[in-house]
């Protein structure tokens, strides 16, 4: 004689045709909402403080040394307030003795580990950015850098608001099972002057991860910069890219370049911009920007 059996999720199982000793259960497994990670500062944390007056300057934002279980897939979103706060020179206020932002701008500085080992990178913070890593330890901090060179540091000034907003707000999430993102992260290099009698050119280090490359390139002349490709001439120019022991591949700059970017081999070090005449017609301001494979 054969009987019903009752689920965990209520509803009644047939009864096993064939083999009266096995007999299959429904089980319906609930996740708790709440936890011993609910208000756990390893998974979330928000910070409101003044930009840092100095560059080099890290502020710890999310520190997860001790992740549950073992190595796994781990996904991080990063948020923060707007970026023209930091990094653009805006125009001065009525009122105020001088522009609200001073070139100054942040990267995330990713540390990250399991097994006793960790290692470090760096991605441009921006608002929304997310990455997946495995590990069991992650450590999410601001590091913060001046955008355009050579001119030096300058910070965010708590004393001048701006369109109502007097601090700078970090935050930072993380999740198990983490998954790439749609939009991967990148990392942009400090935008560097080449005059016009510099032959050997600028030149930057791929950084971890890295899987394709922009130039990011403006002309630049005594009163400041212009908009791109105003005047700017490409064929001036080529893109070197660079092995361990010698030249993996040089592009001639084309307008397809600035646009799509390029891929990154797996034996590319450095990537340099040099001109390719005796005098090129323009100084340019030159930064390149990596688009992560995380």
């Amino acid at each position: 004689m054969s009987s019903a059996i009752v689920s965990a999720s209520g509803l009644q199982a047939p009864p096993h045709i064939g083999d009266k000793k096995r007999a299959a259960v429904e089980a319906l497994c609930l996740e708790p909402t709440l936890g011993w990670w609910t208000g756990n500062t390893q998974f979330g944390n928000r910070l409101s403080l003044d930009m840092p007056p100095a560059a080099a300057t890290q502020i710890d934002v999310l520190d997860s040394r001790e992740l549950p279980g073992p190595p796994r897939s781990f996904g991080a979103t990063l948020f923060r307030n707007p970026r023209q706060l930091l990094g653009a020179n805006l125009l001065p206020v009525v009122g105020q003795q001088s522009n609200v932002a001073r070139n100054a701008e942040i990267y995330a500085q990713i540390t990250y580990g399991a097994g006793g080992v960790s290692n470090t990178f760096l991605m441009d913070w921006c608002n929304g950015g997310s990455f997946a890593l495995q590990a069991n330890t992650m450590r999410i901090a601001a590091l913060t850098y001046a955008p355009k060179l050579p001119a030096d540091f300058g910070a965010y000034d708590n004393r001048r608001q701006f369109s109502g907003v007097s601090q700078l707000q970090l935050g930072a999430t993380i999740g198990i099972d983490g998954t790439p993102p749609p939009r991967a992260p990148t990392f942009t290099t400090q935008l560097q002057l080449m005059p016009i009698a510099d032959v050997l050119g600028l030149q930057v280090t791929v950084p971890p991860f890295a899987r394709r490359v922009w130039p990011v390139i403006s002309v630049f002349d005594a009163v400041g910069p212009t908009p791109p490709f105003d005047g700017l001439i490409l064929s001036e120019y080529i893109i070197e890219a660079t092995g361990a022991f010698s030249q993996w591949q040089s592009y001639t700059l084309t307008a397809e370049i600035m646009a799509n970017g390029l891929p990154v081999p797996g034996p590319v070090d450095t990537y340099a911009i040099k001109p390719t005449v005796a005098v090129p017609t323009f100084a340019i301001r030159v930064a390149f920007v990596f688009e992560l494979g995380l």
